[in-house]
């Protein structure tokens, strides 16, 4: 149904005009050239960042002209506290080198090789560069015909997914010649996660499917439905049987070998958007964040909330870091990767001046990619 429509003196007054030109959502109602971005409970999201609402917008409808109302104040007050609370002599992260490969457009994803000596990233200038870093220099660069927003570096070979658009597509991760495409989605691509063994990946769309591909056949072999047709923006692999997916706010479970439900869904918790989720390494924990700002941790084998970090800023990305997954690191809105420990406490961050849209890391190695064009090349100590 129709989401209805709000007036102007729904905004909160100390909230801004800015206009940009973009494509819309299609959950975006235009009423004399204002949009209100309207969620599934039909409740205004007036945004306090125009980087994200743009990654979502370009990839729907036609060129329009929008005004978005936002809130000025950007919330670094947070960032700074956790800053001043970070004990000494813990963990650190410092930026080994920056790296513009994209013209200084988004970078979506970024996927870091097996040997943690290469990387590939994505970005709004319709590119997917492979860069070695032990020879500093790009090897090889893919041209697609839209956006690159998610990537996989394959676990056991030299081969890399694209999600560009509505296609996928594998490379090889040598020279980034085209060795498949596969089906087309009829959404664009969020999130896709290789499983360990490296014959199948898992793929998150805005047309309400999350999909297990083969990569040798480029067959699909199961999908998940949202039967509301709501959009998956993220995927993770639990084990070789269960996949799990956000929707909306919500994290769904389903068996890769029937595509039914797995167990119950984890929802009520979050209040936004769940943009980024991950599996810990023995499948029994789950690591979530989004649109809330919040980071929470789930012991799945009894279907609880185990943990709450609460960011103050919108995250794009978490994961589990560290032997025996004892670390876990985001990066989001706030400009920060910031590493926290099992007990919620702030063990260090690191302010890189721009939105993190990714984080690629293996042992104490990771690649970030930011907002402003640049992947950094990062080094977790004492993690």
């Amino acid at each position: 149904s129709t989401p209805s429509k709000m007036s102007l003196d729904s905004i909160p007054k100390n909230f801004k005009e800015t206009e940009i030109t973009g494509e819309s959502d299609p959950n975006t109602i235009f009423d004399n050239g204002t949009v209100r971005h309207v969620n599934e409970d039909e409740e205004v999201i007036v945004l306090s960042d125009i980087e994200d609402f743009e990654l979502l917008i370009d990839c729907y409808g036609e060129d329009v002209p929008i005004k978005i109302y936002k809130n000025p104040s950007v919330n670094q007050k947070d960032v700074v506290k956790r800053k001043d609370d970070i004990p000494k002599g813990g963990p650190t992260i410092k930026v080994l080198k920056s790296y513009n490969l994209h013209n200084q457009s988004a970078v979506y994803t970024v996927s870091l090789s097996n040997d943690n000596k290469k990387f590939v990233s994505g970005s709004r200038d319709k590119r997917a560069v492979l860069y070695d870093v032990t020879k500093n220099k790009v090897v090889a660069a893919y041209k697609t015909s839209a956006y690159v927003l998610s990537s996989a570096y394959s676990p056991i070979d030299e081969r890399v997914v694209i999600g560009t658009g509505k296609q996928l597509k594998l490379l090889d991760a040598r020279n980034m010649k085209l060795l498949h495409n596969y089906s087309k989605h009829t959404g664009e691509t969020f999130n896709t996660k290789y499983f360990p063994c490296g014959k199948r990946f898992v793929t998150a769309s805005t047309n309400g499917t999350s999909v297990v591909w083969d990569v040798e056949s480029a067959k699909r072999l199961t999908k998940f439905q949202d039967p509301n047709g709501k959009p998956v923006y993220s995927c993770t692999v639990l084990n070789p049987n269960v996949v799990c997916c956000s929707v909306q706010k919500t994290a769904s479970f389903y068996d890769t070998r029937t595509g039914k439900p797995a167990m119950n869904d984890l929802s009520g918790y979050h209040t936004a958007v769940i943009w980024s989720l991950d599996g810990s390494s023995n499948g029994n924990e789950l690591l979530s964040t989004g649109q809330d700002g919040q980071v929470l941790l789930f012991d799945l084998r009894v279907g609880m909330k185990i943990l709450h970090i609460g960011t103050g800023s919108l995250q794009h990305q978490v994961s589990f870091a560290g032997s025996s997954d004892q670390h876990i690191v985001t990066g989001g809105r706030d400009w920060c990767v910031s590493v926290f420990g099992r007990d919620g406490r702030s063990d260090c961050c690191h302010d890189l001046g721009a939105t993190v849209y990714g984080i690629a890391h293996k042992g104490n190695q990771a690649i970030c990619c930011t907002a402003d064009g640049f992947v950094k090349q990062m080094c977790f100590e004492n993690i």
